[in-house]
């Protein structure tokens, strides 16, 4: 199995896991990610789950950089900056998520909400970025290419609204 498909599966049960022990718990009933970390035993689940995250996801940007890297043609200079500039930005994601874990809502919640913004918000230029590359190259199939896109501007969309 693929570190991408591992990575993704892994936050998605994470995540259903940690929503799931909340509200079974009472603790929320309608809790935001950030609102899962706050009181055990979902707080050691949402450490583990962010750590993990963040110790898998420079072994995807990595892979998705040399992968566009491969694809491309040495002289085009700008893809190529520009995929060093996301693959910085995957790695800021990661530490942002670190950061996220250790630090909960309860413990530190400047430092929390520092890194979680810093994940969040970086995470959805990464992806939207880089799905205007796989969509503009046509590296895979044009259905998944519109899927990404999508998930990109919806959050995006949600970034913009919030503020």
């Amino acid at each position: 199995m693929e570190v991408p498909v591992i990575w993704v599966i892994w936050n998605l049960w994470g995540l259903y896991v940690l929503v799931l022990l909340t509200v079974l718990s009472g603790h929320n009933r309608k809790p935001f990610i950030s609102d899962t970390g706050i009181q055990p035993p979902e707080s050691v689940v949402y450490t583990a789950v962010f750590l993990v995250s963040s110790i898998l996801g420079p072994g995807v940007a990595f892979l998705h950089y040399k992968f566009m890297i491969h694809r491309s043609e040495p002289s085009e200079k700008r893809f190529i900056i520009g995929q060093r500039i996301l693959f910085t930005i995957g790695w800021i994601v990661c530490i942002g998520n670190s950061v996220n874990a250790v630090f909960s809502m309860r413990s530190n919640h400047t430092a929390h909400r520092i890194g979680a913004g810093t994940a969040f918000v970086d995470m959805a230029t990464y992806n939207f970025c880089q799905a205007v590359c796989l969509y503009n190259r046509s590296y895979g199939s044009r259905l998944m290419c519109h899927v990404r896109l999508a998930a990109a501007l919806v959050t995006n969309v949600i970034l913009i609204l919030r503020k």
